[in-house]
């Protein structure tokens, strides 16, 4: 299973431009769902719903999404932090 969100979404979500920092991005998000997820299990749709910046200036991204697996269908969820 391979995921990722486009570049664009990506950008308007945490502010940043650089190639690397998505390419590092979706790497990051795949590590993390194939901890949780089991390999049958397909993601239906991912996006960000939430975005807040701390008093630090980290970049807090919320992710919603759904998957299917096992004759079923299933919210996800989670909070990336830049």
């Amino acid at each position: 299973m391979k995921v990722s969100v486009s570049r664009l979404e990506f950008i308007k979500a945490f502010g940043l431009l650089g190639t690397a920092r998505y390419a590092m991005f979706n790497e990051k998000l795949n590590r993390e769902l194939e901890k949780k997820l089991h390999n049958s299990v397909q993601v239906d749709n991912l996006e960000f719903r939430s975005r807040t910046t701390d008093r630090s200036g980290n970049v807090h991204v919320g992710l919603k999404g759904e998957v299917t697996g096992f004759g079923d269908q299933r919210e996800i969820g989670g909070e990336f932090v830049w």
